[in-house]
This record gives C-alpha cells, structure tokens and sequence, in this order.
C-alpha cells in the first residue's frame, strides 16, 4: 500500500475556478490558494485548499485525529467527522475547537472567519 507523497507546495492565484479539497468553499478566478503537489500510487495530482484551511492546518489535524489511517489522504468527508467529533465532544484543546468551527462555517457556505 503506497501513502500520499507531497512533492511540493505553493500559494498560488487560482486561472480558473476550483473548490478547497478540504471545506468545499469555492476559489474563483485571481483567488491565492494553497497548492500541494503530490504523487500517490505513481500517479502526481495538485491538492487545492483555500488560504484559511491551509492557514489552520486541516488537513494536519484531521490525519492526526484519525491515527494517520488514510494512507491515501484525508478528505471533506473525514474532515467533516473529525468537526462533529471535537464540536460535539470533550476535546480540551480550544485552537482545535476554534478550527473545527471556522472548517463548519467555511463548509456550510459561510467565510468561516
């Protein structure tokens, strides 16, 4: 089983219209984003997230909650148990509590600011 490999990472002004891997929000045309370029299974893909999940490390905390079980990488669907789970829980840590809002808020169509 291979894991997910980054090659490289940049913050980039989006040419064209994406979507955060992360929180779904939408990075139009001009928008800076965060850009990781990675390679798994032999085969090399750009990771898109906007500036606030990256900034907040979403996808750091989300692998961390799960133990590092993705090998192939974490998702909006991982991430949105990894929320449920410290908004609805007895996490203790609030910088966590207080992403896991603003990835909601972002997820939800809100600016998650």
């Amino acid at each position: 089983m291979s894991a997910v490999q980054q090659l490289g990472h940049a913050v980039r002004a989006a040419r064209k219209p994406y979507y955060c891997g992360m929180c779904n929000a939408h990075i139009k045309v001009g928008d800076r984003h965060s850009v990781s370029t990675n390679v798994y299974d032999g085969r090399a893909y750009d990771w898109r997230e906007c500036l606030p999940c990256d900034r907040d490390g979403i996808v750091s905390l989300v692998h961390d909650w799960s133990g590092g079980y993705w090998d192939e990488g974490v998702n909006y669907e991982n991430a949105s148990e990894w929320a449920d789970e410290v908004i609805c829980g007895w996490f203790k840590r609030p910088a966590e509590r207080a992403a896991a809002r603003r990835w909601l808020a972002r997820a939800a169509g809100g600016e998650g600011e």
